[in-house]
């Protein structure tokens, strides 16, 4: 029967905390235990375990449905058979979409597990608050509801900044800028590599291995010592620190100059001098921007998806 019209306070308080918090915590562990179970049934069963979500989504509404028995004082929806149906589907079907948006989009910005447990529960509640019987509660959960909304919003638009054009060229030739570091040498021409610039001989005589140069830069740069590299037994034969920042290294067959300043070494076979090596290191730079887009075509057009739009969304609104 329908309850009646007359709800104390207490009761009513009492109800609408069990009844938002348990919302909550049923969602939390519902989505990860659902997604853990279908998950490992699609291990063990091949495509077919999908299936098992059939059964898990009528689950979870089924376990929405005996909270909103056991609290009808908080919502006017749960005072009836039909109207528990109704807000138990809203709850399960409003806030695990509200879960799957948040996870989705929040991709590499928020740790799985934080997203999975907080961002988990936290819609399942919002979505129960909007649906308590007082006005004046729904309404503070409605702006509860903005507010939350508001600062991921905040989180995703200064998650990433919008790559510029010469970044987005680079990303697409699959080139870093480290990579890329940049010498001119007297007597040498440029080509690009996989690894980074070559400088050959341009006399066609001197043009053997030998006599090559490649610069090799990394993002992760290790600065590393000599004390530590000249070790018993190890590949290096000599290494001094000529000035700070500025370290040679000599191998079997090979000795480079390493640069700090722009996180490079410039290399060289045995047939390059120490003084051209030298001055290949000490003209390194970096790319320049002109550089970049003189070099690589315009990248493509990025994929409309849901997760660029609603990241489009996010910088315009609280960006």
């Amino acid at each position: 029967m329908p309850e009646t019209a007359v709800v104390t306070t207490r009761r009513l308080l009492a109800h609408t905390l069990v009844q938002v918090l348990t919302a909550g915590v049923v969602g939390a562990v519902g989505v990860i235990f659902g997604l853990s179970v279908v998950v490992a049934s699609v291990l063990l069963l091949g495509p077919a375990g999908a299936l098992v979500g059939l059964v898990v989504v009528p689950a979870g509404i089924a376990l929405l449905y005996l909270m909103a028995t056991l609290t009808p004082a908080a919502s006017a929806l749960t005072d009836t058979r039909t109207g528990r149906i109704c807000w138990s589907a809203l709850v399960g079907g409003v806030g695990g979409l509200g879960w799957w948006v948040s996870v989705t989009v929040s991709e590499g910005v928020l740790s799985t597990g934080r997203t999975g447990l907080l961002l988990g529960g936290v819609p399942f509640a919002l979505v129960a608050g909007l649906l308590l019987r007082r006005w004046y509660l729904s309404l503070g959960f409605l702006a509860l509801t903005l507010a939350i909304a508001y600062g991921f919003l905040h989180i995703l638009a200064a998650a990433g900044p919008d790559l510029t054009e010469p970044d987005r060229r680079l990303a697409a030739a699959r080139h870093t800028r480290a990579e890329l570091t940049i010498t001119d040498l007297p007597g040498y021409h440029r080509t690009l590599g996989d690894r980074g610039w070559q400088l050959t001989p341009v006399d066609p005589a001197a043009n053997q291995p030998e006599h090559r140069l490649s610069i090799i830069g990394r993002e992760n740069w290790d600065p590393g010592s000599c004390a530590a590299q000249l070790r018993a037994g190890g590949p290096m034969r000599e290494c001094v620190l000529e000035a700070p920042g500025l370290e040679y290294r000599r191998g079997e067959n090979w000795h480079e100059y390493r640069v700090d300043g722009v996180r490079a070494a410039v290399r060289g076979g045995l047939g390059v001098t120490r003084e051209v090596l030298r001055a290949a290191a000490s003209r390194a730079r970096g790319v320049t921007d002109a550089e970049v887009l003189a070099m690589f075509p315009a990248a493509p057009p990025e994929p409309a998806t849901f997760v660029g739009a609603v990241r489009r969304v996010a910088k315009w609104i609280a960006g």
